[in-house]
């Protein structure tokens, strides 16, 4: 952010390149838009910028004292930076080039939550679907927990709705959504293994990870090891199918990474935490099974 040409253009090491119809054409409420479109044409109005334009004014940041530029404001400040580093930089200087590859990938997983909700309101049933006879359905989720830390959780169950396997954790790890998600459904199969389940369906209220999967296309890149991983780990199995789910569908795997601890790691074999029992029986009541 050092030059304004910089903005809108890339250099011939593989900076950003940032067309501006594609600004607009982001899948963003308008004031986040225009935001996003004042930053990078380095108009948004700092205290440098308009002591520079008006003269009024010393261009000084109010917080700290030195020159309010663009990058002060989102990198050099102190307060600037104590922020980012409580999100997720880990107190590291990270160079821009990074900082908005790793903002450019939360507004990709911002936009594909968008789209599952387009695709799959209505289309697929508000409540979990138990698996036929001879198969086990495993939903597994993950959740945010601290910086670079995600609670894991799954919930293997039968035909009947009974729980055969279960588990959750954290993993002190700096992951995207869809590479703590595909950790989840990894560390689920990898239990279902060691238990003989030999017919399983994986099922995830990731959209981007199941469909990756089922096609068997890595449609993100940084996460395409993982994805064959997962791909390779389900070879073993007999019968292996993915499935999405709302999460509605997947609210015991979800209550079992909010439970997460990041002292121990769970695993229970045909039982579960006693504390999402409610919402384990109440899969069963609308199975009609309970």
């Amino acid at each position: 952010m050092n030059g304004r040409s910089g903005a809108a253009t890339s250099g011939q090491n593989g900076g950003l390149v940032m067309p501006w119809k594609n600004v607009w054409a982001l899948n963003l409420p308008p004031k986040i838009k225009h935001f996003v479109w004042r930053t990078l044409r380095f108009s948004l109005p700092t205290k440098g910028a308009i002591q520079h334009r008006t003269k009024l004014g010393d261009g000084r940041c109010p917080r700290c004292g030195d020159y309010e530029s663009l990058d002060h404001v989102f990198k050099d400040c102190s307060w600037a930076r104590s922020i980012w580093n409580q999100l997720c930089f880990s107190g590291n200087d990270i160079p821009w080039d990074i900082i908005i590859a790793q903002a450019s990938r939360i507004r990709l997983d911002f936009q594909e939550v968008n789209q599952e909700k387009k695709e799959t309101r209505g289309d697929v049933a508000a409540y979990w679907i138990n698996p036929d006879n001879g198969w086990i359905k495993i939903n597994s989720d993950a959740g945010f927990s601290k910086v670079n830390s995600w609670r894991l959780g799954f919930v293997g169950r039968d035909n009947d709705g009974e729980v055969l396997i279960a588990g959750n954790k954290t993993m002190n790890k700096g992951l995207s959504i869809i590479e703590a998600e595909g950790e989840a459904l990894l560390w689920a199969l990898k239990t279902a293994k060691e238990c003989g389940l030999d017919s399983v369906i994986a099922e995830s209220d990731n959209l981007q990870l199941i469909n990756s999967l089922a096609n068997a296309e890595l449609y993100i890149t940084e996460v395409g090891d993982m994805l064959n991983t997962i791909l390779s780990e389900a070879k073993g199995f007999k019968n292996i199918r993915w499935s999405f789910s709302p999460r509605q569908g997947n609210q015991l795997a979800h209550c079992l990474v909010a439970l997460a601890n990041p002292m121990e790691e769970n695993v229970w074999l045909e039982e579960i935490s006693r504390e999402v029992m409610n919402v384990w029986r109440k899969d069963k009541d609308l199975l009609g099974v309970g």
